[in-house]
């Protein structure tokens, strides 16, 4: 059974311009080319990768912004826990060409209205997960994706169709042109995005995934009779 996104809270930056405009002005962004992450602040999640990508992208797109969105743990009382790696981490940052913003975490009530800051969306993890749910908010939230193939990545996100999947997942080289494709072909762009928004609905929405669930129900207890 796959994970689900609520469809209705989670909805995509071209019918929701005031509030696009809102939270961007919140964080003092304006037009410029943003790619945005969410999720822990880890080496795993391939954080260091993108922000090396970025230093690549800065040299096409000067203007380009890294919006850094979590902490280093979850859970009360945990969210802004320094680790070894988030102390060296925020050094590099501090050294990085271009502008980064780290929002440090922010509670999940809040995460509908911050997917909209983003232009394209990066989840260059490096080690396999089962399926970030983080990618299907970004998915249903409009944004193109540039991820790995690692885990069950593959299962929401389709190289060319929704989003754009690295060959080699720890190449930064590689992640910086994706990113770089999305952010300089507005059609590309377009089209990615709205097709990760259709997916979306067609299957990882919850009334879906409820279906989906009630079929294999029925279909246990079909062969108990």
């Amino acid at each position: 059974m796959h994970n689900g996104v609520d469809v209705e809270g989670f909805r995509p930056r071209w019918g929701r311009a005031a509030e696009a405009q809102a939270i961007r002005e919140r964080y003092g962004l304006t037009d410029e080319p943003v790619v945005l992450y969410s999720g822990k602040i880890r080496e795993s999640k391939g954080v260091g990768l993108l922000l090396a990508a970025m230093s690549r992208v800065w040299e096409g797109l000067p203007q380009a912004v890294l919006v850094l969105v979590g902490g280093t743990e979850f859970g009360r009382g945990r969210t802004q826990r320094e680790t070894p790696f988030f102390k060296e981490f925020r050094q590099q940052v501090a050294r990085a060409p271009g502008r980064v913003m780290l929002t440090g975490f922010l509670p999940h009530d809040q995460m509908a209205v911050t997917y909209l800051l983003g232009d394209v969306f990066a989840a260059p993890s490096q080690k396999p997960e089962g399926m970030p749910l983080v990618l299907l908010e970004a998915s249903a939230c409009g944004l193109p994706i540039v991820s790995t193939r690692l885990g069950g990545i593959p299962e929401v996100i389709q190289d060319g169709v929704n989003g754009l999947l690295l060959d080699h997942a720890d190449d930064p080289e590689e992640l910086a042109r994706n990113l770089l494709a999305v952010l300089q072909d507005p059609a590309l762009s377009q089209r990615l995005g709205r097709q990760a928004r259709q997916r979306v609905l067609e299957r990882f929405s919850w009334p879906h995934i409820a279906q989906e669930q009630e079929a294999v129900y029925d279909g246990i207890l079909a062969s108990r009779v």
